[in-house]
């Protein structure tokens, strides 16, 4: 992406956070989204090794709060990384797996939570003690699944593009 489209991506980030954007911009926002997602893949793909599974997503790598409700009790930690079709978290206990769990994710400066239907897909014990664990969204409404994809989008833009190297 040059920085002309970088620059109007965070343009339309930014509408779309006040406001419905048109959908000539929504567009244009779709397609600029897709450019980045494929690029970002393409590039993990080089970085990982040959036997690496293939993404369907960009996975941004932030930590972000999140809580669990395993058993009709919270469990909370922070994510690893994570994308619009899931998550990866360090927790203090092991989820079950395979069995769909309710959840609340807090985006960045967000007031109220992310909130859907999770699954974990496989969990291991790291040598700190703490657990790793890989989550795939089963249900997340569709206004959160577009505060999600913007999130990525943002995490991702700020990670290669700082704001401050956009304005020189």
């Amino acid at each position: 992406m040059t920085s002309e489209q970088v620059a109007e991506l965070r343009v339309l980030l930014a509408q779309a956070r006040v406001r419905p954007l048109t959908s000539a911009e929504h567009r244009r926002y779709v397609a600029a989204c897709t450019e980045l997602q494929d690029s970002l893949i393409h590039a993990q793909l080089l970085l990982a090794p040959k036997c690496a599974k293939v993404r369907r997503a960009y996975r941004a790598v932030r930590e972000l709060r999140v809580e669990l409700k395993v058993s009709g009790r919270a469990s909370r930690g922070l994510t690893r990384d994570f994308s619009i079709g899931g998550f990866s978290a360090w927790l203090t206990e092991p989820p079950p797996t395979g069995v769909p769990l309710d959840f609340s994710l807090w985006l960045s400066g967000a007031r109220r939570p992310l909130k859907g239907t999770t699954s974990c897909r496989g969990c291991r014990r790291t040598a700190d003690g703490r657990w790793r664990a890989a989550f795939q969204f089963v249900e997340v409404n569709q206004t959160d699944h577009g505060r999600l994809e913007r999130e990525v989008v943002e995490t991702a833009l700020e990670m290669l593009w700082p704001s401050g190297l956009l304005a020189s």
